[in-house]
């Protein structure tokens, strides 16, 4: 018989750490419990098992496992990250032939990010580049956020050319 037996719980989140959206598989088991609970999430008394959470915002699971004698607790965090992408063009109205400067920056956790457009091929998290422009265009930051692609874009049009009579 378990009761009065000592109780173990463990429980452990894969991943602990996602982007914003993203969920984590929170898994459990213990040893001698008769039921375990948690005000986090549904254990349905199970007292061994798995559940995805997606927290919008980092969190800690507390889980409880008890048999008639005794309790145990285990806790897992879910650490949520997100990522804030700025791109902008100055200025944004070009005569053809002009240049604009592109100029982007990204911050939070990525892995990586890019920069393109009509002229413009560039990475990383931050830059600056001059682009001579020949037409209405459109840039575009890009990065990797675990299995997030958050993008953002900028846009360039052309002012009119007033021609002398």
């Amino acid at each position: 018989s378990v009761t009065g037996s000592p109780v173990s719980a463990l429980l452990t989140a894969t991943p602990s750490q996602v982007y914003s959206g993203n969920s984590s598989q929170l898994s459990w088991t213990s040893t001698n419990a008769t039921s375990c609970t948690s005000s986090d999430f549904s254990t349905g008394s199970a007292t061994s098992g798995q559940v995805n959470v997606t927290p919008s915002a980092t969190k800690t699971y507390t889980l409880t496992c008890s048999n008639s004698g005794s309790n145990a607790y285990s806790t897992a965090t879910v650490t949520v990250t997100a990522a804030t992408l700025n791109i902008s063009a100055s200025p944004t109205l070009v005569q053809p032939g002009g240049s604009t400067t592109v100029t982007w920056s990204v911050s939070g956790n990525v892995d990586s990010c890019s920069v393109s457009g009509p002229g413009l091929s560039a990475s990383g998290v931050s830059g600056s580049r001059n682009v001579t422009v020949t037409g209405a265009s459109t840039y575009t930051l890009s990065c990797v956020a675990g299995s997030l692609n958050p993008t953002a874009t900028a846009s360039v049009g052309l002012a009119p050319v007033f021609q002398e009579i």
